[in-house]
């Protein structure tokens, strides 16, 4: 991984710890072409900052043709 996501803890879940798994596709040069949210705690509330950390990220370049499906596990911890 290039540059791994990392997400910010939205203001509005202040004090409040979580996780969001999302599933991804990534294109063969490393950038992510899809997210979506398979699974959060507390539901909704760290989704978009997941996504948005997510799309941000950047992977070690492919040599196939075909984009690779990763699920990856994002935490949220309260401060």
């Amino acid at each position: 991984m290039l540059k791994p996501p990392q997400p910010r803890h939205p203001r509005e879940a202040k004090g409040v710890s979580g996780w969001v798994r999302v599933e991804c596709q990534i294109s063969p040069q490393g950038r992510v072409q899809t997210v979506r949210v398979v699974e959060s705690e507390p539901a909704g509330l760290f989704d978009q900052a997941a996504i948005e950390a997510m799309k941000a990220a950047r992977f070690n370049r492919s040599e196939s043709t075909e984009p690779r499906l990763m699920v990856q596990r994002l935490i949220f911890r309260a401060d």
